[in-house]
């Protein structure tokens, strides 16, 4: 990973859930790791974790930050409290999207999304927030 990474500006791995690859240091020198988790308590619970384990571990790791995916209406204020509660930097809410579930549904790939989704309204927002 080392020597492919040492190739890019930047670069974005999709990691599966979990934290192995924190506890193991798999992946190192990261800049900003984004925890993307579901709508839970628990979820929340594990991306406290996540940034527990980094300290511990005195990863080499900038700035840690959570988007909450599938939000709704209704759970969106606790959403926020909770994060502010686990000390967590919340800098983004995906909402649940119709439109999303409509293409999954059909099979249709993501990728052919339309700009006016409120999924991927939020996503711009939060390249925009990380500056990328």
């Amino acid at each position: 990973m080392d020597k492919l990474i040492a190739n890019y500006d930047i670069v974005i791995i999709d990691a599966e859930a979990g934290l192995e690859h924190f506890s193991r240091k798999i992946i190192r020198d990261i800049d900003e790791l984004i925890v993307v988790t579901d709508a839970s308590r628990r979820g929340f619970r594990t991306a406290e974790r996540i940034h527990e384990l980094v300290d511990e571990l005195d990863s080499n790791i900038g700035r840690i930050h959570v988007i909450a995916n599938k939000v709704t209406d209704t759970n969106r204020e606790k959403l926020v409290k909770l994060a502010e509660d686990l000390k967590l930097s919340m800098i983004g809410m995906i909402p649940l999207d119709p439109k999303i579930e409509e293409m999954d549904i059909k099979g249709i790939p993501l990728f052919q999304i339309s700009d006016d989704s409120v999924a991927a309204v939020e996503i711009e927002n939060i390249i925009k927030k990380l500056g990328l």
